[in-house]
């Protein structure tokens, strides 16, 4: 009889595996390894089902899944030579864009492009002009609204993973099944053979990344378009592109590849991860419009502004080329742009007026004015006294400019303070802060002489214009003995006075552009 115990004898294998199941059940206590040979047993029982492109025993590859890549090698491998660059082309992006543009959008980008603008800013006043370069900037940005920007944008990211797909070496891979075949020999009959899966496990696991990315609900045909505009060809067949479309549908449907990498990989949890980011292409390109019209619209402004102080010159000094000061200079900037922005500013301006003080203000200026003060006989004394006032306040002012820069030679005192400062300031901060101070000073000092200089020439013209009219009319309102003058006189009065009167209106207009564009 039976003692109630449960028999030893009993407890064989399959008993202790469903007890062990019970207990992982309730407890979860699952053993990796195990289940890591379970899940790849099932792999295995799944690719049962692919026989024609992987055989169990020996894991190999066989010849029908170089076929399918030779295939999808003969559509895309033409492409490659045409594309391999494609992503780093701004012009293809432009392309993309373009293609997208309505009428009034592609006039706007020619109305904004550099030969229009240009043609523009020689044919109406630059004021005019940059508002309307702003508004159709403004009127550009706004008919590309989301859904267009996101048309645009995934069509040309579309294009991309397309590249990345045709650029795979798909060569490489099918060599390893036939090692005679030729590169680019598209119509080559490949005898392809059963190579071990391990073999070209890596060349698998980065199609296998590739294929998901492709999208076949895209518009292709409208890819292709831009690409044989971009081309002025045919860079793929739209039907061998669909049929390669096909054949990656079918792929991920039956999971062949996932199924081989796993087994051949031994890792059951093998997955590729997809990262579907957006490439921005409109946004860029806008702002690259925008800049680009900016720029041109900036050296149309600085080209007249140039021809207009040329002119200036001319007029003024009958050349363009002013160099007069010995120490104030470009030169001198060269010492101190390597130790800070800047140096000397306003160069070009003091240079014109030290130029001007010298060659004709207390020459033939100076002549003319003496003539009007010295033996004019002026109907009040209030104004005579206005213009001798104004007359030598400047020949003061031209005396300062002289001694303003030779203050700045090496014994100068300005000289010696920014001589004294530059040797340390690149290794001492006090030296450095020293340094900007005089400079600052300098440039404070040169622009003080230059509006009191252009106060003083505004005076004088006036001065002058007034004589002019009155020695035309003979009014004596200003002068009441204009026929004693021209006895005086070794020059035409008239003529001089306009000369000189001409020449100031142009100086002043020179000195104001400058300061205008070094202070904007």
């Amino acid at each position: 009889m039976s003692d109630g115990n449960i028999p030893l004898e009993g407890n064989n294998d399959d008993a202790s595996g469903f007890f062990q199941k019970i207990i992982d059940l309730l407890f979860g206590n699952k053993d990796p390894d195990k289940e890591k040979k379970r899940l790849l047993k099932d792999i295995r029982k799944e690719l049962k089902k692919h026989g024609k492109y992987f055989k169990l025993r020996g894991d190999s590859i066989l010849p029908a899944m170089a076929k399918l890549f030779h295939e999808i090698y003969q559509v895309v491998g033409p492409a490659q030579v045409f594309l391999e660059n494609i992503n780093k082309s701004g012009v293809i992006k432009k392309a993309f864009i373009v293609s997208f543009m309505n009428e009034k959008q592609l006039a706007l980008l020619d109305n904004l492009s550099e030969e229009s603008l240009r043609k523009r800013g020689e044919a109406m006043d630059i004021k005019e002009l940059v508002p309307i370069v702003k508004e159709e900037l403004v009127q550009l940005f706004s008919l590309f609204d989301m859904n267009l920007v996101k048309t645009i944008n995934s069509l040309y990211t579309n294009l991309l993973h397309f590249q990345d797909f045709i650029n795979y070496d798909y060569y490489f891979l099918l060599r390893k099944f036939d090692s005679m075949m030729p590169e680019r020999e598209f119509q080559y009959i490949a005898k392809f053979e059963e190579i071990s899966g391990e073999y070209i496990l890596e060349d698998l696991k980065d199609f296998n990344i590739l294929l998901p990315m492709l999208d076949e609900t895209v518009e292709w045909e409208s890819i292709f378009n831009i690409l044989k505009t971009y081309r002025n060809m045919d860079i793929i067949s739209l039907a061998g592109w669909k049929k390669v479309l096909q054949r990656k549908k079918e792929l991920l449907k039956s999971g062949v590849l996932d199924l081989m990498i796993k087994l051949l990989d031994e890792d059951p949890y093998y997955t590729v991860k997809i990262n579907k980011n957006m490439e921005e292409i409109v946004e860029p390109y806008l702002n690259e419009v925008r800049v680009k019209a900016e720029q041109t619209m900036k050296g149309i402004i600085n080209e007249k502004k140039a021809r207009k102080i040329d002119s200036l010159l001319l007029a003024v000094f009958n050349k363009t080329d002013i160099f007069r000061t010995k120490f104030y200079t470009e030169k001198a900037n060269l010492t101190f742009q390597k130790k800070v922005m800047g140096g000397f500013i306003y160069v070009e301006p003091i240079n014109c007026l030290k130029a001007y003080y010298l060659d004709f203000f207390k020459t033939h200026t100076r002549k003319v004015i003496d003539l009007l003060l010295i033996q004019g006989k002026w109907s009040t004394n209030l104004l005579s006294q206005q213009f001798s006032e104004s007359f030598h306040e400047l020949l003061a002012l031209s005396d300062e400019l002289l001694a303003f820069d030779e203050s700045l030679s090496d014994d100068g005192s300005n000289g010696v303070r920014i001589k004294k400062s530059v040797r340390t300031a690149d290794r001492d901060t006090l030296a450095m802060n020293a340094l900007i101070t005089a400079l600052e000073d300098v440039n404070n000092h040169a622009r003080d002489i230059l509006n009191r200089s252009a106060n003083g020439l505004i005076t004088i013209g006036k001065n002058l214009k007034n004589a002019l009219n009155d020695h035309k009319r003979n009014s004596g309102e200003l002068l009441v003995n204009w026929r004693e003058l021209e006895s005086y006189a070794d020059f035409e009065i008239e003529q001089e006075l306009s000369k000189h009167y001409k020449q100031i209106y142009y100086l002043i207009q020179l000195l104001q552009g400058y300061v205008k564009n070094i202070d904007g």
